[in-house]
């Protein structure tokens, strides 16, 4: 029907079929144009059997099922910690500092025995009468000694690595977070260790590496027997690399226990600077004990698995006190990081975060 003018429109109702015996009913669109709400839809018959979710609903719950299961399966929470480990500024830095530390400590030691032994030749009288004169194996011994000697600082730093990298999100409330998304908690605290311990492993072994190659050419004309790139190099790279990485893991157990940075790079410390040397002073005055408890802390551990075993040199005394071996300090190494990991366990599951 066409309106007269003057007149407003009327919405037209839309023709529907209409069941015999049932009064037609207007569409929704005419509903809302006359402003009449629109009525909802019928609801199931009781019984009725369900309908089947379609296609896109399907795909949908199937697609949040497979990102939920990434988030909590383990392989997904060593990728978050992975990123957060390198995605801080302090990581950089101190990776930056350990190589520098590392290598640079080597390096001011071949070039004062190399300044020594230009000054005083190298008779028996001067530099070379403080090294064992005996084959190839024995001078390459001895070089890697002065070469591994950065790595103690280098192990101070990897231990301020591994506690900073989860007492910061104590400190910072963002631990929080990553317990709720992961209520066991156990997996975030073993996938931080075993982030750290393989940065840790990779930079010890190129650490040690380079310190034996930059040791090697300043001392070639003391040692000229010696042979840089042998199997003795790879395994004291090796022991590096597992010193600074055990030390990575234990750092950051202590971290989880103490929940402080400052209370974690001091324990550290201590544990590999100051103990030590009371130790050492105690076990002077014929302490068995202190002797014993020395051996087996981390510090003497990580120089047994650095030092290649070398006879007394001609004429001097053996010493009375054996050194443990490589698989000795490996095991000790080995019970620290399982103790602390395990009083680290305990506590981040019994304690609110």
């Amino acid at each position: 029907m066409t309106p007269q003018p003057g007149q407003p429109d009327q919405p037209v109702q839309p023709s529907q079929p209409v069941q015999p015996g049932q009064p037609a009913q207007p569409s929704a669109e005419w509903q809302v144009s006359s402003g009449v709400a629109p009525q909802p839809a019928a609801a199931p018959a009781p019984g009725a059997a369900p309908q089947p979710p379609t296609r896109r609903a399907a795909a949908a719950a199937a697609r949040r099922d497979r990102l939920g299961s990434a988030r909590l399966g383990f392989g997904g929470v060593l990728r978050s910690e992975w990123i957060k480990l390198w995605s801080v500024r302090s990581t950089w830095w101190t990776l930056s500092v350990l190589i520098v530390v590392g290598v640079g400590l080597a390096l001011l030691v071949g070039l004062a025995i190399a300044s020594v032994a230009g000054q005083t030749g190298t008779d028996s009288s001067g530099v070379t009468g403080l090294f064992e004169s005996g084959d190839a194996d024995a001078q390459t011994a001895q070089m890697l000694q002065l070469a591994a000697s950065g790595i103690g600082a280098a192990a101070l730093v990897a231990s301020v690595l591994g506690v900073l990298n989860i007492t910061t999100e104590f400190s910072g409330g963002s631990i929080t977070t990553s317990m709720l998304a992961v209520p066991r908690r156990w997996p975030v605290l073993l996938a931080k260790a075993l982030a750290v311990g393989i940065v840790l492993a990779v930079l010890g072994f190129v650490t040690m590496l380079l310190s034996a190659v930059v040791v090697s050419l300043l001392l070639h004309g003391v040692l000229p027997d010696q042979q840089p790139f042998s199997s003795q190099m790879l395994l004291v790279s090796l022991g590096a690399a597992a010193y600074l990485a055990a030390l990575g893991i234990i750092s950051v157990h202590i971290g989880a226990v103490v929940r402080s940075p400052a209370a974690g790079i001091a324990i550290v410390v201590g544990l590999l600077m100051i103990v030590p040397t009371v130790l050492s002073i105690v076990s002077g005055f014929d302490i068995d004990w202190a002797l014993t408890v020395n051996d087996w802390l981390p510090s003497q551990a990580g120089t047994a698995l650095t030092t290649i075993p070398m006879d007394a040199p001609a004429g001097m005394p053996a010493p009375e006190h054996t050194a443990m071996t490589a698989w000795q300090g490996g095991i000790s190494l080995a019970v620290w990081s399982v103790v602390s990991g395990a009083v680290a366990w305990l506590l981040t599951l019994r304690r609110d975060v």
